[in-house]
């Protein structure tokens, strides 16, 4: 059961022997067409073969009712030899009609499928020679198609060109008309921002030396807080234990007590040691000079605590800002270019800096090459 397609076989096209030209839908609905019939013949297939084994079912079930009647013979052999005898000769006539339904059966599904696989692939050529006529014609539209936008690009790129000539010669006139002018603008610019950098310069060296003075009076102000903290470490340490017994140990257990005695014991020691330094020294210890600076100290930490984060913040009429913290000042111009670092510093991180040098988290030395630049 093999269909052919319209057109194609034996027909024959106009006078060469060649196939007619069909057009793409012509093509498609001969190939439609081909598919439905290949589809109804696979249906009649398979209706053949589910017939066939509906009539190998029932021969199976006439089988299985033979067998039940062969048990119930042999059950009744003492009474009735004779019928059992009669009995199994018409169970082996049927066992024999059945295998040979059987055979019958897979021969004509063979058969049926060998047909089946036949009219598939006949269906499967005539689709694919349609498909091949299908691909050489878009082909053939596809390579007109990028003839034409090669010629129409190539129109486009000789009109492109032109008109970069044109602009081009009118940017050169242009060029040419502005050149004087610019280099007379370019020499005023110069001399203008020479004398401009002159004075910020000048200007941006004071700066650096006031925020020199700054680091050397904080740093003066660091050896006498050390001072004054070896001065009274012993008297702290005797507070802190005295008061951690005082609330019963807070969870230190004897092992813990003793290593703070002896802590306690080596800042006596070190307290009594400088004590003594001062009072049989024979240099002068600016003792009332270093009650003073510890007197400031002690007004400036008030007045932080006071003012909340201690930090004031003003802008006077030529742009210069200043940030205020304790006794630390920090200026930046905010009207310098970036050239002079002005807009680049960062008033933040100079007040982190003298912060943890005044807490004692710095050295004076770790000052040194720091960079107070904004970050990007």
């Amino acid at each position: 059961m093999t269909g052919m397609l319209p057109g194609f076989g034996g027909g024959g096209g106009a006078g060469d022997g060649s196939p007619p030209r069909l057009s793409p839908a012509e093509l498609a609905a001969q190939l439609k067409a081909a598919k439905e019939r290949q589809q109804a013949e696979r249906r009649a297939q398979q209706e053949a073969a589910r017939q066939l084994a509906e009539q190998a079912k029932a021969v199976r079930e006439q089988a299985r009712v033979a067998r039940e009647a062969e048990r119930a013979a042999q059950a009744r052999l003492a009474e009735a030899n004779r019928e059992a005898r009669e009995r199994a000769a018409l169970e082996k006539q049927a066992e024999a009609e059945r295998k040979r339904l059987e055979k019958e059966a897979l021969k004509e599904a063979r058969e049926a499928a060998a047909a089946q696989l036949a009219a598939e692939k006949a269906a499967l050529q005539g689709s694919k020679a349609a498909e091949k006529l299908a691909r050489e014609a878009a082909a053939k539209e596809a390579k007109e198609a990028r003839e034409a936008e090669r010629a129409a690009k190539e129109a486009r790129r000789l009109e492109e060109q032109r008109e970069r000539e044109q602009r081009d010669a009118l940017r050169r006139q242009q060029q040419h008309a502005l050149a004087a002018a610019r280099a007379e603008e370019v020499s005023q610019r110069a001399q203008k921002r020479k004398a401009e950098t002159d004075a910020k310069a000048a200007k941006a060296d004071l700066k650096r030396q006031r925020i020199r003075q700054e680091e050397c009076e904080e740093t003066l102000r660091q050896i006498h807080l050390v001072r004054a903290e070896l001065e009274s470490v012993g008297d702290r340490a005797q507070e802190l234990l005295a008061k951690l017994i005082s609330m019963g140990d807070c969870d230190a257990d004897a092992v813990d007590l003793q290593w703070m005695q002896a802590l306690v014991d080596e800042a006596v020691k070190a307290q009594e040691r400088l004590v003594r330094l001062i009072e049989s020294s024979t240099m002068d210890w600016r003792t009332e000079q270093h009650a003073r600076v510890i007197d400031e100290e002690d007004d400036d930490e008030e007045e932080e605590d006071e003012e909340g984060s201690g930090e004031e913040e003003s802008e006077d009429d030529e742009g210069v800002r200043v940030g205020k913290f304790g006794k630390l000042e920090v200026v930046a111009d905010e009207d310098e270019d970036d050239e002079d670092g002005a807009e680049d510093f960062d008033q933040e991180e100079y007040k982190r800096a003298m912060k943890s040098l005044r807490k004692g988290r710095m050295l004076p030395s770790d000052l040194e090459g720091m960079d107070y630049e904004a970050k990007a």
